[in-house]
């Protein structure tokens, strides 16, 4: 009972963690990017001449087709478990209050959710990762609950 609770908020907070890390990851993976394609004789160990532009389209270009493959990537998780798209909030509630909400906390819900949600804010979208980690919270309950 006590050891469950404090067991839930020990995992959640590994995946919350580890969430923060992987966006941190992607952040910097595409500012790498984005400096490589706008200034390309940076990269290349050689100063760049005081006449030569910035190739901010080719930047700009880089920085929507990686976001778009990003949003892609959890857009197809959702094709998998289907209850992983938005927050999750209502279907939880609904659930709360003895609506039966088939595959609400499988495991594979919970993997979506967490993947999907860090490609969706490492993206930049206004879109926070609160609603998200209730329903993972609550997922992370189902299961280690089942397992006593």
């Amino acid at each position: 009972s006590v050891l469950l609770i404090v067991a839930i908020g020990v995992l959640l907070g590994c995946i919350s963690a580890a969430i923060t890390l992987t966006e941190a990851r992607i952040w910097a993976f595409k500012t790498r990017l984005v400096d490589a394609v706008m200034w390309p004789c940076e990269k290349a160990d050689r100063q760049c001449e005081p006449n030569e532009e910035p190739h901010a389209l080719a930047a700009f270009l880089a920085y929507l087709g990686l976001n778009l493959f990003l949003i892609l990537g959890a857009a197809v998780l959702t094709h998998f478990a289907p209850r992983a798209a938005l927050s999750g909030l209502p279907p939880l509630k609904a659930y709360l209050n003895g609506t039966r909400v088939p595959g609400l906390l499988h495991p594979r819900t919970m993997v979506a959710k967490v993947v999907g949600i860090t490609l969706v804010v490492a993206t930049g979208l206004p879109m926070g990762r609160e609603g998200p980690m209730v329903h993972t919270g609550a997922c992370v309950a189902a299961l280690l609950s089942r397992i006593r």
